[in-house]
């Protein structure tokens, strides 16, 4: 399969709700089982097997790692880290570029359906966090390193998106690292779609 395809693949299994949302969910838990995702991700494990297996198939997800246990084995499933990352936007770009009104839909429909999905895990993991973690992220909270934000604004407002997000990329490189735990993650998500 050349690297055309690839993207064709991975664009294709962004148009699956159910699909993305197992990538989301692999790339924040970096492992899992199918029994596993199942606690996560509403629907039958039949058709949760049969959906991670199309990922397999299309190279998105590698082969499961098999661990034996006692009278059974467990497999372990990972995304195809070379699909993903900055340096691969440009080729899911094109694919995105030639697709149909209706393949556009069903992709920005699953994306924003998939950040709920992500959202709610982090909603799930702030249930979970107990006092001390809670105080961190308050602490983060008041010296400006986390935000929490959501506006609607008029695009006469901001007529260069992409400067907006240049200096808003800038602002977070900027950070000290050192004030961060070992190996830190940061999420951000920008949704501009200004024609709806």
């Amino acid at each position: 399969m050349n690297k055309d395809e690839r993207f064709q693949k991975l664009l294709d299994s962004y148009k699956s709700n159910t699909k993305m949302n197992i990538i989301l969910l692999l790339a924040e838990m970096k492992k899992m089982t199918v029994t596993q995702m199942a606690d996560h991700i509403k629907v039958s494990r039949s058709n949760l097997y049969h959906f991670v297996s199309q990922l397999v198939d299309d190279g998105i997800l590698n082969e499961p790692e098999v661990v034996p246990k006692d009278n059974y084995v467990e497999k372990y499933y990972t995304l195809n880290e070379s699909l993903f990352g900055a340096e691969q936007f440009e080729g899911l770009k094109e694919s995105f570029i030639n697709s149909n009104p209706d393949e556009i839909r069903s992709v920005l429909t699953s994306f924003l359906l998939g950040q709920a999905f992500n959202l709610k895990m982090l909603a799930d993991k702030i249930m979970a966090c107990g006092e001390d973690e809670l105080m961190k992220i308050k602490e983060s909270l008041m010296l400006g390193d986390s935000f929490l934000s959501y506006s609607v604004s008029n695009i006469g407002n901001h007529p260069n998106m992409k400067k907006l997000i240049q200096e808003i990329e800038e602002e977070l490189e900027r950070e000290d690292p050192e004030t961060y735990p070992s190996n830190p993650v940061i999420r951000y998500l920008f949704v501009a779609l200004p024609y709806l």
